[in-house]
């Protein structure tokens, strides 16, 4: 995957670690808010992001790119963050991937693994596809560089 034509590749790592600190910004400062966004799902279905954009007239996104703004981190961090949900709104130059598309892809198939703070979905049956238009991968070679990363993690916290 070094041969990833990725914007501010060398950013790639703190777009995926902030793209959802605005979920915890939430948590945090609007716990009751928080736990009727996490109702609403549970309830009416839906997505988070729906009830939070409902609820608080903003959504995580929007609050993780303040929060990355407010840091100094970089516009490639704070527009991934800003745009994870809606990369195409995320132009990247020309003959690269915008951290926006790069955290997207990754964020669907983390949450469609089941691995997420919130209270677990349903597992999907079939994992999406990191692939896209110019671009394509051996996702099985891709999966098992995260297997692989994902038990050498879990082995530092035994």
């Amino acid at each position: 995957m070094d041969d990833l034509p990725l914007e501010d590749a060398e950013d790639a790592f703190l777009a995926g670690l902030f793209h959802d600190v605005g979920k915890l910004v939430i948590a945090v400062a609007m716990p009751q808010e928080y736990e009727a966004i996490l109702s609403a799902v549970a309830v009416r279905g839906g997505s988070i992001l729906e009830s939070e954009r409902l609820l608080l007239q903003t959504d995580h996104a929007e609050l993780s790119a303040m929060a990355v703004d407010y840091w100094g981190l970089g516009e490639s961090i704070r527009a991934a963050a800003a745009h994870h949900h809606e990369p195409d709104k995320s132009p990247a130059a020309l003959g690269k991937i915008s951290l926006a598309l790069a955290v997207s892809k990754v964020d669907a198939v983390v949450n469609a693994a089941g691995m997420s703070l919130l209270p677990p979905r349903l597992v999907q049956d079939e994992i999406p596809s990191l692939t896209f238009d110019g671009f394509a991968l051996d996702q099985r070679l891709v999966f098992e560089r995260f297997t692989a990363e994902w038990t050498t993690m879990g082995t530092m916290f035994r």
